[in-house]
C-alpha cells in the first residue's frame, strides 16, 4: 500500500512540513534570544539559517497571529529596517526614526569632500611608500 504516486507526495509534504516547523522554531528561538532589542531581517536570516522567502512567509504568519511585532527601526546602510520583537505589541512608527536617517545622511553629505581628500592623501602616501625610482634621480635629467 506504500507504493504509488500518492504515497510519495504525502511523504514529501510531511517532510516539508517538518522542515518548516523546525525553521519556525529556530526563528522563534532567535527572537527569544534577542529579547527586546529585536532582530532585523538579515540578522534573523543569519541566525535562523533560512532563505528569504521562507523567512518572509514565517514572519508574515507570526505577525498575523500577533506573535511578533516591529519593536523599532534600525539604521543600516542609510536605510531604516524594521527590528522584529517576539510578543504581541503595537508596531513602531517609522516616522519616529526618520531623524536618524536624516542625521546620518546630513553628516555624510558634509564630510564627502573631506573624505575624498583624506582618501586621496592615504592613497598617495601608500604609493609614495612603495615607490622606487627606475634610475638614479640625477640621471633622469640627462637627455640624449
Amino acid at each position: 500500500m506504500g507504493k504509488g504516486k500518492n504515497s510519495d507526495v504525502s511523504g514529501l509534504m510531511a517532510s516539508n512540513a517538518a522542515k518548516r516547523r523546525r525553521t519556525h522554531e529556530r526563528i522563534v528561538a532567535a527572537l527569544k534570544e534577542a529579547g527586546s532589542a529585536g532582530l532585523a531581517f538579515h540578522e534573523l536570516r543569519k541566525k535562523a539559517v533560512t532563505s528569504d522567502t521562507t523567512l518572509r512567509s514565517i514572519l508574515t504568519s507570526l505577525r498575523e497571529d500577533g506573535a511578533v511585532h516591529v519593536g523599532c527601526f534600525k539604521l543600516m546602510r542609510r536605510q531604516l529596517v524594521p527590528s522584529y520583537v517576539l510578543g504581541a505589541g503595537v508596531d513602531a512608527c517609522i516616522d519616529d526614526y526618520r531623524h536618524l536617517q536624516e542625521k546620518a545622511t546630513a553628516a555624510e553629505a558634509e564630510d564627502v569632500e573631506e573624505a575624498a581628500r583624506a582618501e586621496m592623501r592615504r592613497r598617495h602616501a601608500a604609493w609614495q611608500s612603495k615607490f622606487r625610482p627606475h634610475r638614479d634621480a640625477a640621471a633622469a635629467w640627462i637627455t640624449f
